[in-house]
């Protein structure tokens, strides 16, 4: 079994790194549009499992609704988190910033709209598929979030990766995860997200991942089993003299959950 992990940009294409079943990185790799992109999986006789740093599709927002609140472990205050999923939500209330979706009738940004048509591909062309529930570690396609794959492997928010602490930081989680054969000269941001997209889909086939949200909407899927998961995530220590106030690197996500900017560099 391979392992792909994706990280895609309605700008730049698609970032692709592969792991095998011993965590050594097979490849790494981008693909300018889908196109390519489906070409190339579609060269490989070794079945995969390919993780996606996107959300699978749009949202009619569960969090709307009273009954779907009440059975959550922490249900939110009155009138809060009303525009997210419950995936989102899980990791907003553990302090871990994130991007939304667009309303019901509203456009979705470029890149999340690449991400829809992403999923649709993998299902229909390479016949992946969705977890079923949140025990389903054989599921073959997941939506996956870098950042918060990072936060969670580290135990705590790290610098942000377009620093020299940052990028340590998450190259260091990638090697204590157990990679091996990463690339000893600096990689791009967007090709460590792949990496960490790759391990995510690993450690879930392994049964060493976790998944937040409901069957409907889709999971998000995480590096660390549940037990391990923390209730909130502050910042690491070597992250504390650069965070940066709202209106910096935040958005709307980041605002409502009460978490430092978001570290990542504005989707495109």
């Amino acid at each position: 079994m391979l392992y792909i992990g994706i990280d895609l940009s309605a700008r730049r294409g698609f970032d692709v790194a592969m792991l095998d079943d011993e965590r050594r990185v097979v490849e790494i790799w981008r693909a300018a549009t889908l196109d390519l992109l489906g070409e190339r999986l579609a060269s490989y006789t070794e079945d995969f499992v390919a993780a996606v740093d996107a959300p699978q599709q749009p949202s009619d927002f569960p969090m709307r609704r009273p009954e779907v609140r009440a059975l959550l472990p922490v249900p939110p205050p009155d009138g809060r988190f009303t525009r997210y999923r419950v995936c989102d939500y899980e990791l907003a209330r553990r302090n871990i910033g994130l991007y939304l979706l667009p309303e019901p009738g509203q456009e979705a940004p470029d890149w999340m709209v690449l991400g829809f048509e992403t999923f649709v591909r993998l299902r229909e062309r390479h016949r992946l598929r969705l977890p079923a529930d949140a025990g389903d570690h054989r599921a073959t396609l997941l939506e996956i979030y870098p950042y918060g794959g990072f936060v969670t492997l580290l135990g705590g928010r790290p610098p942000r990766k377009t620093t020299p602490a940052g990028a340590a930081a998450w190259r260091q989680a990638l090697l204590q995860a157990g990679l091996q054969g990463v690339p000893a000269d600096p990689l791009t941001h967007d090709a460590v997200a792949a990496l960490c997209a790759a391990y995510t889909g690993w450690a879930w086939r392994h049964g060493a991942g976790s998944a937040l949200g409901l069957p409907n909407e889709g999971f998000i899927v995480l590096p660390v089993p549940e037990s391990a998961l923390r209730d909130r995530y502050r910042a690491l220590p070597e992250a504390r003299g650069g965070r940066r106030a709202a209106g910096g690197e935040t958005n709307k996500g980041d605002i409502e959950s009460g978490s430092s900017a978001l570290d990542a560099t504005p989707k495109t």
